[in-house]
């Protein structure tokens, strides 16, 4: 083996332990290619010396990478035919992804609990892949063209959230959320749908800001929920 192959892993990491990725103050993107050669580099060298299968992060080497931020991306037209494990990143508090349903992901629930940002585009049908392993995010976003038509009451578990868009599906009525969520969002973002009514929008005591720009919404009267939320400064 050359000095360059046996090297190879640590040069990758370097990559994306830079300071602008520690510090959230960027975002590392990767395609899912990249990255699933990049496990099986680090596989493969770090683990070669003990014989053990899968991957071990070991706390004192770089495979133990601290990026905050990481955008996956998987590219137009290409069918994902592998898992896409994520153990690289234990320190994650922003993920995005693309093009990759969230059942793909392999390694989500060793940092769902301090996941803060989560968001999803053209890549989930229904939000219950996503309700039981991200119930402590804080901002989910399943946004472009997922085409989910229903929440149903899959983000009830949901109960930390305090950011939540949903622009560019097929929805024709507002999210249930449970007690706590309800409480707690903020924010809510429902743009491009095929809202009839926002019936149920009443209960989000906390709601400051709304978009509901590009529905259904024909009459003046199926605005009359938001004459409850007294919190309410903006309104699209």
């Amino acid at each position: 083996m050359s000095s360059t192959q046996a090297t190879m892993p640590y040069v990758l990491a370097a990559l994306f332990i830079g300071d602008s990725v520690l510090d959230d103050s960027s975002t590392l993107t990767l395609q899912v290619g990249c990255l699933q050669h990049l496990t099986q580099l680090f596989e493969r060298h770090l683990l070669s010396r003990t014989h053990q299968h899968g991957f071990l992060a070991l706390p004192s080497h770089p495979a133990d990478t601290k990026t905050v931020s990481l955008k996956l991306v998987n590219p137009p037209g290409v069918k994902l035919q592998y898992v896409v494990k994520i153990f690289l990143f234990k320190s994650l508090k922003h993920l995005e992804l693309k093009r990759i349903p969230p059942h793909c992901l392999e390694g989500l629930r060793g940092v769902y609990s301090q996941l803060e940002v989560f968001t999803c585009s053209k890549g989930v049908s229904s939000l219950e892949e996503i309700s039981s392993q991200l119930y402590l995010v804080t901002y989910i976003g399943i946004c472009i063209h997922n085409k989910i038509q229903d929440c149903a009451e899959f983000l009830k578990p949901l109960t930390e959230l305090e950011h939540l868009n949903l622009a560019y599906n097929n929805l024709q009525k507002a999210p249930v959320l449970g007690l706590s969520a309800q409480a707690k969002l903020t924010t809510l973002i429902l743009r491009n749908n095929e809202l009839e009514t926002i019936s149920g929008v009443e209960q989000l005591s906390s709601l400051q800001s709304l978009d509901l720009v590009y529905n259904l919404l024909m009459e003046h009267s199926q605005l009359a929920p938001l004459s409850l939320l007294h919190n309410l400064n903006t309104v699209r």
